[in-house]
């Protein structure tokens, strides 16, 4: 196993947000890891619960870091938040890092399945099982793989994720060409597996977001699983004025860190 290198780490409420670089066998490259560690962890006072965060494809994980104060939620709710930079070496429009993520997304599930919980388990006391959530294509990413890894995680989130676009005339235009893993699509993977145990699912959207309608049908993926949603499986927060944006994302992170903690024993 790689060792994590330090490379920056700042006091944030109470607790510590640290820069880590780790070369990930997995994908053959480096990457750095933003981890917040809540003071409980911190003082060894107990074991922290994990939660992935899973940048958008235009944004890195210092970036994520630095641009929201989500350290207040994490803190709160004894919650160690581990940013992977996946995408960061990526280059080019959203389309064209949508094909460098096909050609790697095996390693990225090996990654995050199987190498970064033992990098983490060997650093840090977790507490049995993990979150995982994300941003943009990042969140289509965190349903897509907790979907994927249903007895790994005890929740999943999403802000803004891409859903609902296999099949629609934007997708023919820009994304017929890459190979995408099947079913990475939500609405295509829950459409696929009617029968599929539940696991607890958080959504938020802005209704001024640019993506509606090419990247985005919520609409679509509502009627999809319209019967979890009745059960409670799932949640769909529709937030009006809202762009995407940090903005948007640092308005309601708060509510993912409580969705989440609600389910760390579960």
């Amino acid at each position: 196993m790689n060792p994590l290198e330090p490379l920056a780490a700042h006091t944030s409420f109470k607790g510590e947000q640290r820069l880590y670089r780790h070369y990930a066998d997995t994908l053959h490259r480096p990457l750095e890891l933003a981890i917040y560690l809540p003071v409980a962890s911190l003082l060894k006072e107990r074991p922290c619960a994990a939660l992935y965060y899973l940048p958008g494809l235009q944004t890195n994980a210092r970036l994520v870091a630095s641009q929201s104060d989500y350290q207040r939620y994490a803190n709160r709710y004894d919650t160690i938040l581990v940013i992977p930079d996946l995408f960061n070496v990526y280059q080019g429009d959203d389309i064209a890092r949508t094909d460098q993520y096909t050609r790697e997304h095996q390693a990225i599930a090996a990654y995050l399945q199987d190498e970064l919980p033992a990098t983490l388990a060997a650093h840090f006391a977790l507490a049995p099982g993990r979150g995982i959530m994300g941003y943009g294509f990042g969140g289509t990413l965190a349903i897509y793989h907790a979907r994927s890894h249903p007895t790994s995680y005890h929740s999943a989130s999403a802000l803004a994720p891409w859903l609902g676009f296999i099949g629609t005339p934007w997708h023919a235009e820009h994304l017929a060409h890459v190979q995408l893993p099947e079913h990475f699509d939500p609405n295509a993977w829950y459409a696929a597996h009617p029968d599929a145990p539940p696991l607890p699912l958080w959504i938020d959207q802005g209704t001024n977001d640019d993506h509606l309608g090419n990247k985005i049908h919520l609409a679509a993926f509502e009627t999809t699983v319209a019967d979890r949603i009745a059960s409670g499986e799932i949640w769909i927060n529709w937030h009006k004025r809202y762009d995407h944006s940090f903005y948007f994302v640092h308005s309601h992170i708060r509510e993912h860190f409580v969705f989440h903690s609600e389910h760390h024993d579960l």
